[in-house]
């Protein structure tokens, strides 16, 4: 998989030209991972919706582009921020791939390509119904 993202030019590496594999994958990175791979286009950016990413940051037009999949957090103080360097987490990985995939409560993937990537496939549907429902917003 990851020589069909290089050969693509969704991923290719660090500035030095090598890979860490072993490296935690940050928002911002998979912001830019997930815009080249679903073939969507950066955005110009002059303002961002982001309090804590500048326009001139390199991870400002991926967001952008990518701000319809990828949440953002509501601070207390009402800013809307997307913690850039935080980790991508399974979560934010999954809520992206059903946003991207168009899936909602009446476009359903197929639970069996499911089983066969995660080893962990294997619990009640049923415990996470609020949190599909909350991904599925439409």
């Amino acid at each position: 998989m990851n020589m069909v993202l290089l050969n693509r030019s969704v991923i290719s590496g660090y500035p030095d030209g090598k890979f860490r594999p072993e490296r935690v994958v940050t928002r911002a990175a998979f912001a830019k991972i997930m815009v080249l791979a679903a073939g969507l286009n950066p955005v110009k950016v002059s303002k961002t919706s982001f309090s804590d990413i500048k326009p001139s940051d390199w991870e400002a037009p991926f967001v952008e582009a990518a701000k319809s999949y990828l949440n953002g957090y509501k601070q207390a103080n009402g800013k809307l921020v997307f913690k850039p360097d935080a980790p991508a987490t399974r979560e934010d990985v999954a809520v992206a791939i059903v946003k991207l995939k168009g899936y909602n409560k009446t476009k359903l993937p197929d639970r069996t390509i499911i089983q066969a990537m995660f080893k962990d496939y294997n619990f009640d549907f049923r415990l996470c119904q609020g949190l599909c429902r909350a991904c599925c917003r439409e």
